[in-house]
C-alpha cells in the first residue's frame, strides 16, 4: 500500500481576534496487486476503513457497511492492478493569531489563501505583541537589578559585622548602602510605572484583538 494522505490549509481569516482556518484533510491510500496466475483473471476484495465525516471520492465501492467500504478489483491473468481510495473532509478551526509566523502568512497570501488585509492585521498584532514583550523585558531587568542589590546588601551586612565602626571601610559600606537604597527607590518607582504601562498595553491589545474581524 501507498499512503499519500495530507492536510492542506484552504483559507484563513480573522474572527474575533482568532485565526479561522479552513482546511482540507485528505486520506489517500493506494493498494497494489499482482495476479501471479498467468491463465485466469482474479477478483480481489478490498475492505477499506470508512472514516467518519469524510466523503469518498472517485472509487466506487461494491458494498458499504457502517465501518467499511468493500471494493472489487479485477486483476487480469499475469497482470498487476491497483486501487486508490480517497476520502476527504473540509473543516474549520479557530487558532491563536500567533500560531504562524510572518513568512508563513506571506506564503499563504502568495498562494491565495488569505487577503492582504489579513496580513496587515497580523503585522499590527505582531507589533503590538512585540511592544508588550519589550515592556515585560524592562520589568524583568528591573527585578534582576533589585535582586542583585539585595544580594549585595546581604553580603555587605555580614562583612560589616566584623569591621570596627570607626574605620574608613565601614564608612564606605554605609555610603554604599545609602546609594543602593536610593537606587532601590528609583527602581521601585520605575517598576510601578513600567507595570502600569504593561497593563495599559495589554488591555488595549485585548480590546483591539477581541474586536478584530478581517476577511
Amino acid at each position: 500500500t501507498k499512503d499519500e494522505s495530507r492536510q492542506d490549509v484552504r483559507q484563513l481569516k480573522i474572527v474575533s481576534g482568532m485565526l479561522e482556518q479552513k482546511s482540507l484533510s485528505v486520506n489517500k491510500i493506494t493498494y497494489q496487486f499482482t495476479n501471479k496466475n498467468t491463465k485466469h483473471e482474479r477478483t480481489i476484495i478490498v475492505e477499506h476503513p470508512k472514516i467518519a465525516n469524510f466523503e469518498l471520492k472517485d472509487a466506487k465501492p461494491a458494498e458499504v457497511t457502517q465501518n467499511l467500504y468493500r471494493f472489487e478489483v479485477a486483476a487480469a491473468a499475469g497482470k498487476s492492478a491497483s486501487l486508490t481510495v480517497t476520502q476527504e473532509m473540509v473543516y474549520s478551526q479557530r487558532i491563536e493569531i500567533s500560531t504562524y509566523d510572518l513568512p508563513t502568512m506571506m506564503a499563504f497570501q502568495t498562494q491565495g489563501k488569505l487577503s492582504p488585509a489579513v496580513v496587515a492585521a497580523f503585522k499590527e498584532a505582531q507589533q503590538r505583541q512585540a511592544r508588550i514583550n519589550e515592556v515585560n523585558e524592562q520589568i524583568a531587568r528591573i527585578e534582576r537589578e533589585k535582586n542583585e542589590i539585595n544580594t549585595d546588601q546581604t553580603r555587605v551586612r555580614e562583612n560589616m559585622k566584623a569591621i570596627d565602626k570607626s574605620t574608613a571601610l565601614y564608612a564606605d559600606y554605609i555610603k554604599q548602602f545609602s546609594e543602593q537604597e536610593s537606587r532601590m527607590k528609583a527602581l521601585t518607582a520605575e517598576g510601578k510605572t513600567t507595570r502600569d504601562t504593561l497593563s495599559k498595553l495589554q488591555n488595549e491589545y485585548a480590546s483591539w484583538l477581541g474586536a478584530l474581524n478581517v476577511e
